[in-house]
């Protein structure tokens, strides 16, 4: 019943915003930074893999803001870690953040980054600053 009830609630945004201007880009929690591993490792890494490390760094940089409290930080690293992703090391910022610059998100030169208010409720973030996303890859 779970996949049900997803593809139902993803169904029900895509058709309130079927153009992705607004509240559609919810749905992309976890995508920027998880697309851009996805390029970054040449496809090696599933997209659902890349997903959650996209998602694990947007919720730090989301508690990081004061958004997210700890104990909603606590359940999605608790939800994440049940995952078993292996570290990441030696990653290449540069690299990675001209993946970010060519996402579909971003409106000209300005980033549009998704993080979390709490569970279940995102904030689309307009010309973020990349430094903090930088800081946020360390925690891979």
């Amino acid at each position: 019943p779970i996949i049900k009830q997803c593809i139902n609630h993803k169904r029900d945004i895509v058709n309130q915003d079927q153009y992705d201007q607004n509240i559609r880009n919810i749905l992309n929690f976890g995508h920027t930074l998880g697309h851009a591993l996805e390029s970054y490792y040449d496809f090696r890494m599933s997209h659902g893999e890349a997903i959650l490390y996209g998602m694990r760094v947007a919720s730090h940089l989301s508690k990081k803001a004061n958004y997210l409290n700890d104990n909603d930080y606590q359940r999605i690293l608790k939800l994440i870690g049940t995952f078993k992703l292996p570290q990441l090391e030696n990653l290449e910022f540069d690299q990675i953040m001209s993946y970010i610059n060519s996402d579909k998100k971003n409106i000209g030169n300005e980033l549009n980054y998704i993080l979390l208010k709490n569970i279940g409720t995102a904030v689309i973030e307009k010309n973020y600053n990349k430094d903090l996303i930088k800081e946020g890859l360390k925690i891979l």
